[in-house]
């Protein structure tokens, strides 16, 4: 019985540090746009700026395309990422400035619907 108490303590202790060790914050993103549409209904341009963030690595992840494309414009990284997402995916950002980092999101057709998520 001694043996299994100190199995599940050790469990306890393991998944108690993993989660300390992954302090993950996720921030969600949407695009629904229209060429021509007023931007009440139509919105073509997500802008996100972060600071005093510590993290190596940031990721922007569109996980739903159902139409179009969305470019996605960086600054404050090292290097610096422009990308296009033609289909759902993800793009790692490397070595954030912790002063301030910005990420932008762009319907680059005439017809977007997107949405996806910023995890750092």
């Amino acid at each position: 019985m001694k043996k299994s108490v100190k199995i599940v303590v050790c469990m306890l202790v393991v998944v108690a540090i993993a989660g300390i060790a992954i302090p993950a914050k996720a921030e969600s993103w949407n695009i629904d746009y229209a060429k021509g549409a007023p931007s009440s209904v139509s919105n073509q341009y997500v802008y996100k700026a972060y600071e005093g963030h510590d993290t190596s690595h940031m990721f922007v992840a569109c996980t739903s395309l159902s139409e179009g494309k969305v470019e996605l414009i960086t600054s404050g990284f090292s290097p610096n990422v422009t990308a296009m997402f033609t289909k759902p995916g993800s793009v790692t950002l490397s070595d954030p400035s912790p002063i301030r980092i910005t990420i932008e999101l762009w319907a680059r057709s005439d017809r977007v619907i997107a949405s996806g998520y910023i995890l750092w």
